[in-house]
């Protein structure tokens, strides 16, 4: 029977990682040390590092993944309720998905290190607790599966209340430029006619912005 990280491997499809994978000739990511570090920190445990590594991973594969993994047997069968497995509403067949997903097999467990990120802004608790639901849907109540939930952003959000997520900050590159529409006054508007561009701007340990280049 083929094991969970098998199947994960097998349903990894997304354009993405297949052109990255050919134009680079690295058939698999492998996280960066420093990285990999900090996760190990957070999460306290250590990850192997041949650990697999998907981005874009739609929680719909990772919950036929699962289903697989339990059952075995012969990949031909139909299941013939399409929304329910195992009595649960979770097949959704959209594109809802996990940002980064890393697995390895530790002693008597699978580990799944679950990351979502944004890159301009912090997190809401309404955005956690959308994604916590699915996700809660799909592996509570698994002992062989431990997963691990880490939110990465720029900065961290003073009012999260996310329990079960760890924070990791998302470094962006001083320098970075962002186009921006607004109004005639440069105040940010999704029906304004014009445009400015911000610059994001980092200075030591301080937190970054986004400002409008003086130049």
């Amino acid at each position: 029977m083929s094991t969970l990280i098998d199947y994960l491997k097998r349903f990894n499809r997304k354009e993405r990682f297949i052109l990255l994978s050919h134009a680079t000739g690295q058939k698999a990511f492998r996280l960066d040390p420093e990285f990999q570090r900090k996760l190990e920190d957070k999460i306290g445990i250590a990850i192997r590092n041949d650990a697999f590594v998907a981005m874009d991973y739609h929680l719909d594969w990772l919950q036929m993944a699962l289903y697989l993994a339990d059952k075995g047997g012969s990949l031909s069968r139909v299941i013939k309720n399409r929304s329910h497995i195992e009595g649960k509403p979770l097949i959704r067949a959209n594109q809802e998905d996990i940002d980064l997903l890393i697995a390895f097999n530790g002693r008597d467990q699978t580990h799944l290190v679950l990351i979502e990120a944004k890159a301009d802004t912090g997190w809401t608790n309404k955005q956690v607790a959308s994604k916590e639901e699915r996700l809660s849907l799909i592996l509570d109540g698994r002992s062989d599966v431990k997963p691990h939930y880490i939110l990465m952003s720029p900065r961290k959000s003073d009012q999260l209340n996310a329990d079960r997520w760890h924070w990791l900050e998302l470094p962006l590159d001083k320098g970075l430029l962002k186009v921006t529409r607004c109004d005639e006054n440069k105040k940010p508007s999704k029906t304004g006619e014009s445009l400015f561009i911000r610059e994001y701007i980092k200075d030591g340990d301080e937190d970054g912005r986004w400002e409008v280049p003086t130049d």
